[in-house]
C-alpha cells in the first residue's frame, strides 16, 4: 500500500496535540495559583510579625514580659505563632510562624515563618 499525504492516518493528530497543550497548561495555572498563594501567605505572616513586633515594642518600656505578652497576643490575633520573643536593649526582636492555608502548597511548604523588630 502506498502512503499518500492525503490519506487518514493523520486523522487524531491535532486532538491529541490540543490535550496537550490544554494539559501543559493547566498545569503551569496551577502552579502559578499556588505560587501566589504561597506569596500571599508569606506577605500575611511578615505583616503579622510587624504587627506584634511594634505592639510588643510599645510596651517596653513597663516590662519585658509584658511587650512579649502582648507581642503573642497580636501574633494570634493575625493568625500567627509566636515563635521567639527577645528584648535587646530597647529593640524587640520576635519570630512567628502560620501554616500556609492552600493544601496543594502545604504538602511542600507547611509553614512561612517571619522575622521583624521595632524599638525606640
Amino acid at each position: 500500500m502506498k502512503w499518500n499525504r492525503d490519506s487518514e492516518c493523520d486523522a487524531g493528530n491535532i486532538t491529541v496535540l490540543t490535550a496537550c497543550v490544554i494539559s501543559a497548561l493547566t498545569m503551569i495555572l496551577v502552579w502559578v495559583l499556588c505560587l501566589t498563594s504561597l506569596i500571599s501567605d508569606a506577605h500575611q505572616v511578615r505583616s503579622a510579625a510587624d504587627l506584634a513586633a511594634l505592639a510588643g515594642a510599645q510596651e517596653l518600656g513597663a516590662s519585658e514580659s509584658q511587650a512579649c505578652a502582648i507581642a503573642l497576643e497580636v501574633a494570634q490575633f493575625n493568625g500567627a505563632e509566636l515563635l521567639d520573643c527577645h528584648v535587646r536593649g530597647t529593640v524587640l526582636e520576635i519570630a512567628v510562624s502560620r501554616s500556609t492555608r492552600n493544601r496543594s502548597v502545604h504538602r511542600v511548604v507547611p509553614t512561612v515563618k517571619a522575622m521583624a523588630r521595632a524599638g525606640y
